[in-house]
């Protein structure tokens, strides 16, 4: 696929979107496809291509300025510090506890029949891509930014899952796989810098849960560590008389 066609296909699906994203108070960004607001954006940049098509599956990414702040400080190599990011798919769906939601646009090759995505060619009807893309946001996509516009909201969504499951059950390979689904790296590490920052008495026992959870696991763990030391240093009688 040429540059033009390939930039006229992405321009036909923001397009048609603006309206929708512009009364929900949002801002597109042409140049990268995303609609913006506050610390969210949601992305509509290409999954893949053919030859005469392009793969949308459009995401939301949250970088919240309060966190991010401190991981900057505390890992100045990261050039991103998202604190969330969801692909807009029936995973998600699930996960935000709509698990009856159904598309059109669903097909059968993907994992477990929920291979969520749009396809779109020049010629390509975008109006039953924009109302399934606007359903889907009604339902999930902005109750989740609703949800995760405060620190408090946020560690409700990362941080409970690990705080209300017993130390036993994190030993368990399936329970484990299961909390892992949605629960990575960078949701591991936003969570555990915005419990901090919410001064929270049940930090120590997120903190053991995730060293249970991810025991061994050295790629998580010693960032988990190096916030844990940040933190420290901060509320140190030395830092506090600086």
């Amino acid at each position: 696929m040429n540059k033009k066609l390939n930039q006229e296909i992405k321009s036909k699906v923001t397009d048609a979107l603006s309206d929708y994203y512009i009364n929900q108070g949002f801002k597109l960004k042409k140049s990268t496809k995303e609609f913006l607001k506050g610390d969210f954006s949601v992305f509509w940049g290409e999954s893949s291509k053919g030859v005469d098509s392009v793969v949308f599956r459009p995401s939301i990414t949250l970088e919240n300025k309060e966190i991010s702040n401190i991981q900057s400080v505390i890992f100045p190599e990261s050039l991103k510090n998202n604190t969330i990011v969801r692909v807009l798919d029936l995973d998600f769906a699930e996960e935000f506890g709509v698990g009856d939601f159904e598309s059109p646009f669903v097909d059968n090759h993907g994992l477990d029949g929920k291979s969520y995505y749009y396809r779109v060619a020049i010629d390509t009807n975008v109006e039953p891509i924009v109302s399934d893309h606007i359903r889907f946001m009604e339902s999930i996509g902005l109750p989740f930014i609703e949800k995760l516009s405060s620190l408090e909201g946020i560690h409700e969504y990362i941080n409970e899952r690990v705080l209300k499951v017993d130390d036993a059950l994190l030993k368990i390979d399936e329970k484990q796989k299961e909390l892992k689904k949605g629960y990575g790296k960078r949701e591991v590490l936003s969570g555990v810098v915005v419990s901090y920052l919410l001064k929270r008495g049940d930090t120590n026992l997120l903190l053991k849960r995730i060293k249970l959870l991810f025991e061994g696991n050295d790629y998580v763990l010693n960032d988990v560590r190096k916030i844990e030391e940040y933190f420290k240093s901060q509320s140190s009688p030395t830092s506090a008389s600086l």
